[in-house]
């Protein structure tokens, strides 16, 4: 059994980021459920569970080895303002720090959970066996961070074709980050009103963004939908305090619990980030599409279920960023889901019928 019963799903390298007075040591936190603002809480007891990746230390052993390698990759950004070249093998790090960020979390663990209930549920609802106390129970995994993280390092190939820069504050306006920073949304998609999964990572239009410390956010972004900056210019001036205000916003309403901070963001300024924010709180994390019933070539009846994210939708509107003309011009038709890159997803399957025939 584990001896250390506290395990954080947010590494600790990153919550210092945002720590008071650059200490290391504590943050400023808002419990969004109990609505309490905390000045000054220690870091060690934020964003962690007990033995929430299981008894053993084999996944918590792993990710310290890694969360050194990334506390590395993120300060180089930070401190030279330098992001890593495409292909290359900090970009490969990149983007499964990006990828581990969204999957390692108390969220994606309940969404995860909240997933395998709905599937579950829907498909033996009207089972003999079940349907008399299906709802009685919950489907789920034990520790399906764990799953989700064991996962991740398949999904990276699906977002290698996204460009990436970064935004660098400079209003007096410090960015907030949660205990869910990374946030997938997807302006072009949302302005063409589509229906169904837009924020997954292979999706046209996908946007990936998440501050790594009050002054600076990384995003992602398909090059082919928007257009930032010039495009060479890796570093963003952000000098609109309603971006930061917008970037905040998406902060807040992504969180599961809480937000954090440091001491350069007062309560009078989180009140009102609740105040915007609360009406569009997620009360759900996951969506199942089921479809009417159908025969197949053998006469079976037979019928299809589809799962996606619950996304953040507030109509996003950031200065900096645009939507190209051509790209207005693309069709929706009746596709339920929007794929950026076709080859990059064949290969990203590729790679996982290798992972698990290795694996078994």
């Amino acid at each position: 059994m584990s001896t250390n019963k506290s395990q954080h799903f947010i590494p600790r390298f990153y919550l210092r980021n945002f720590s008071n007075k650059k200490n290391g040591k504590t943050i400023s936190l808002f419990n969004i459920g109990k609505e309490i603002f905390i000045s000054s809480a220690s870091i060690k007891h934020e964003a962690c569970s007990p033995f929430f990746y299981g008894t053993d230390r084999v996944v918590e052993s792993n990710l310290s080895v890694l969360e050194r390698i990334f506390s590395e990759l993120v300060s180089h950004i930070i401190n030279l303002k330098k992001l890593p070249i495409h292909y290359s093998k900090d970009h490969f790090l990149f983007l499964l720090f990006i990828i581990s960020m969204a999957s390692r979390t108390e969220y994606s663990a309940e969404a995860m959970n909240e997933t395998m209930d709905k599937t579950f549920k829907t498909i033996y609802k009207e089972d003999p066996r079940f349907k008399d106390f299906i709802q009685d129970f919950k489907i789920g995994i034990q520790n399906p961070a764990t799953y989700s993280l064991g996962i991740s390092l398949q999904l990276v190939p699906i977002i290698f074709d996204l460009e990436f820069k970064l935004l660098e504050n400079k209003t007096n306006t410090a960015f907030i980050t949660s205990d869910n920073p990374l946030i997938k949304y997807n302006q072009f998609l949302e302005f063409k009103k589509a229906f169904g999964a837009i924020t997954g990572y292979g999706a046209k239009g996908i946007q990936i963004m998440i501050p790594i410390n009050p002054n600076n956010y990384i995003i992602l972004f398909d090059s082919s939908v928007y257009k930032i900056g010039d495009r060479k210019q890796k570093i963003i001036p952000i000098n609109d305090s309603k971006d930061i205000d917008s970037l905040n916003q998406l902060q807040f309403i992504s969180s599961l619990k809480n937000v954090y901070f440091d001491d350069n963001i007062n309560e009078n300024y989180i009140a009102n980030l609740f105040n915007f924010g609360k009406k569009y709180l997620r009360t759900k994390k996951t969506n199942l599409l089921e479809s009417p019933i159908y025969y197949d070539s053998n006469g079976n009846k037979r019928k299809q279920f589809a799962t996606y994210s619950e996304d953040i939708k507030i109509n996003l509107n950031l200065s900096f960023i645009k939507i190209l003309k051509k790209s207005k011009k693309y069709d929706l038709g009746n596709k339920l889901v929007h794929v950026r890159n076709e080859n990059i997803i064949k290969i990203s399957d590729l790679i996982s019928q290798k992972f698990k025939t290795e694996n078994n």
